[in-house]
């Protein structure tokens, strides 16, 4: 929306607008109904600019619980980096964004429980008769939560109850909730009397439980500072019109270098626009402030190798007003008020945002090696990694997925499974082995393959490296174990065959003064299994730096195009592709009883082909899951459609489940039939449930392509 049809014209400081607001007094309910809670002694007072940290803040003191603006601001990620909307034809409300991407964490610390609340929303497009019916919907439900002792905060307001201006993008707390639809609201102005538009954000607050511990909030808040610095992960990702951290700084400097600074100001208030770049500088300022006292008051908290890194933090953010507060004095040379307008000085202050841009990435190495130390453990002779996830069969069946999860789970930049099944490929992809014709080899569905792991580090913004033994039949890890000891002190797990067998595992600590090394593997049932370095497996996969995140849109076109390839790729080397690969295995399946086998071979048989369905089963689960989950990632025009592949998959994971839990299933690992029993006749069901696999995905492919030809036009 913007600022034109708000009804707002030239460039006005937001304090200078507060404090107007403050001078014009404010209007007093006039049918204030008999609500659960006293909002008399409530006030807002705007001290500073993380606004829905202050409403929260009072919100919670309404419901007697005690709550930290700092904590609250830093949970949500807010006083760590900017954020920046585009969309805003006004550089001066770029920032004015509500910053709720926290309100879990935060509810979850002070023992809060939150909601949305279900009510309607209309659009400014839509006639005044449908947004009435809605506000007075959206009365109902803000009334009714009231009546149960609930707090309900909004955003964004449309004036004030006499006409008058209010910044639209703060928070505020309803305090009245009339039949007739009208709402008023406490915001930052002073005012009681401010009206929300029939849309927007609207959620209840009450007392709940604290379910996260005080440290634990504090490993979240950096966990957020650094995604929102990097913009590596939800719901911090950027899209086309709203960025973060680095990101954001890197589009006030582009602004910065060309004039105007803020092209409508320009137009309409030349002698203010000045001011459009004093609010982001002074935002900035106010949250960087806020940033280096909080990781102050809470480094003792952390390990003490965590501690120099948290006070190197606070010195950034520190960095950054002292490079800052010249450009906000008033009536000086240094200042925005003759800074602005003049080519040559604009481009001299971009350089001053530079250094503001490496301080922020600074700030996020500092926190992920504060976080990586913060979960090192000594125990005995033993170090490890805290939070190491620990996967077992049958879940998460391709192991290279399930042990990069449980590796990256501590540290600040982790990813789900399903994610990275997605994003690899590995959701979307049927392989199998050119081989004899006696079946399949046990690394037709595996992962830990160059271009998998490529994909991986492309797709998540870790840089992965693989050592692979010349020799699998004698590898000689233990070469290498010095290099698997200095990751894990450094708090990155290594993973690949680290238990010594041909499934991925994850390698987190080491005793024995490094002779032996701590393992999790998908067979291991007992908790910190030791193993002699000699015994890794041929092949380690290290994490040793993070280098950015793609957007969710590059994520999605990743894993599409992978798909695509993958489907129509043929024969690669040692294996068959896609279509070719169903349509080799339903072939040599159909002509298994002309074979000749010895009990050896054919017991090799049924291990390969049913390992290969298994995982065949998992991943269409997680290519179903993965597309619903980023099927808005290419805009709207394509979510039908992605919708509908995500549907096809689950189609084809449901179709795969039935097969692998029949009676006399001869997929089944445990519940199967044995090897005796694979004749063609008695492996029909499974022939004609890979025929229709083959062409439910089929289908599925054709979107992918579809949408891929679309987003290249």
């Amino acid at each position: 929306m913007s600022r034109t049809r708000r009804g707002h014209g030239g460039c006005v400081s937001l304090i200078a607008l507060v404090a107007l607001a403050a001078i014009t007094g404010h209007a007093e309910a006039s049918t204030q109904e008999a609500f659960a809670m006293d909002y008399g002694s409530l006030q807002l007072t705007g001290t500073g600019t993380d606004t829905f940290a202050e409403c929260v803040q009072a919100a919670a003191q309404l419901l007697g619980v005690e709550a930290d603006y700092g904590e609250i601001s830093a949970l949500s990620g807010a006083c760590f980096a900017p954020r920046i909307n585009l969309r805003e034809d006004c550089t001066a409300w770029w920032h004015r964004d509500p910053r709720d991407e926290g309100i879990a964490d935060v509810a979850a610390r002070f023992g809060l429980r939150y909601r949305w609340l279900d009510a309607p929303d209309c659009s400014w497009d839509d006639s005044d008769e449908i947004k009435a019916r809605t506000m007075q919907a959206r009365a109902r439900a803000i009334r009714d939560a009231m009546n149960q002792g609930e707090v309900v905060l909004t955003s964004p307001w449309q004036k004030t109850a006499d006409g008058g201006f209010v910044p639209w993008l703060w928070y505020g707390i309803v305090v009245e909730a009339r039949e007739d639809g009208t709402v008023l609201g406490l915001s930052h102005n002073g005012r009681r009397d401010n009206v929300p538009y029939p849309w927007g954000k609207l959620f209840a607050l009450s007392k709940g439980d604290v379910t996260l511990a005080p440290h634990d909030a504090d490993r979240q808040a950096l966990r957020a500072a650094t995604a929102a610095i990097d913009g590596s992960r939800e719901p911090f990702l950027p899209t086309k019109d709203v960025v973060y951290g680095v990101r954001a700084v890197s589009a006030w400097i582009d602004a910065m270098e060309h004039t105007p600074f803020c092209e409508p100001c320009f137009k309409s208030a030349p002698d203010r626009v000045w001011s459009c770049a004093d609010d982001n500088a002074r935002d900035l300022v106010d949250r960087s402030k806020t940033a280096a006292a909080y990781l102050r008051s809470r480094a003792d908290a952390f390990a003490e190798a965590s501690r120099p890194r948290l006070e190197r933090a606070a010195e950034r953010y520190e960095r950054i007003v002292e490079l800052l507060i010249p450009v906000l004095a008033r009536d000086d040379e240094t200042g925005y008020e003759r800074l602005i307008g003049d080519a040559a000085t604009q481009h001299d202050h971009a350089a001053t945002l530079r250094q503001v841009m490496a301080e922020l990435g600074g700030v996020a190495s500092d926190l992920n090696w504060a976080l990586s130390q913060d979960n090192m453990r000594q125990e005995g002779d033993a170090i490890r990694i805290d939070g190491v996830l620990h996967p077992r069969f049958p879940s998460k069946m391709c192991t290279f997925a399930g042990a990069l999860e449980a590796a990256l789970a501590p540290t600040a930049y982790p990813y789900s499974y399903t994610y990275l099944m997605g994003v690899t490929g590995l959701a979307f992809r049927v392989r199998g082995w050119k081989g004899d014709g006696k079946g399949w080899c046990p690394s037709t569905p595996v992962g830990e393959f160059p271009e998998e792991i490529s994909a991986a580090s492309s797709g998540t913004g870790w840089r992965l490296t693989n050592i692979r033994a010349s020799d699998w039949s004698a590898p000689a890890m233990e070469r290498f174990a010095d290099m698997v000891i200095a990751s894990i002190n450094s708090g990155s797990p290594v993973t690949g065959y680290v238990t010594g067998d041909l499934n991925c595992g994850v390698a987190y600590g080491h005793a024995d003064g490094g002779k032996m090394i701590l393992v999790h593997g998908y067979f291991d049932k007992e908790e910190h299994r030791r193993i002699p370095a000699a015994s890794m497996g041929p092949t380690l996969i290290f994490t040793p730096e993070f280098l950015g995140a793609p957007s969710r849109r590059d994520a999605l076109l990743q894993a599409m195009r992978i798909a695509v390839h993958s489907w129509r790729r043929g024969i690669s080397g040692s294996y068959w592709y896609g279509d070719a690969a169903y349509r080799e295995w339903i072939r040599e399946l159909r002509i298994l009883d002309r074979v000749e086998f010895t009990d050896q071979e054919r017991a090799n048989m049924r291990h390969g082909y049913m390992w290969a369905f298994e995982t065949l089963w998992d991943a269409r689960r997680e290519a179903s899951k993965f597309l619903r989950e980023y099927a808005d990632a290419l805009g709207e025009d394509h979510v039908a459609a992605l919708r509908e592949a995500s549907d096809l998959y689950q189609k084809e994971f449901d179709l795969l489940d039935a097969l692998l839990n029949r009676e006399e299933s001869r997929f089944h690992r445990f519940h199967g039939v044995d090897a005796s029993g694979w004749t063609t006749e008695g492996l029909q069901p499974e022939i004609e449930g890979l025929e229709a696999a083959r062409e439910i995905e089929a289908r599925a492919i054709r979107l992918l392509e579809s949408v891929l030809r679309q987003v290249a036009d």
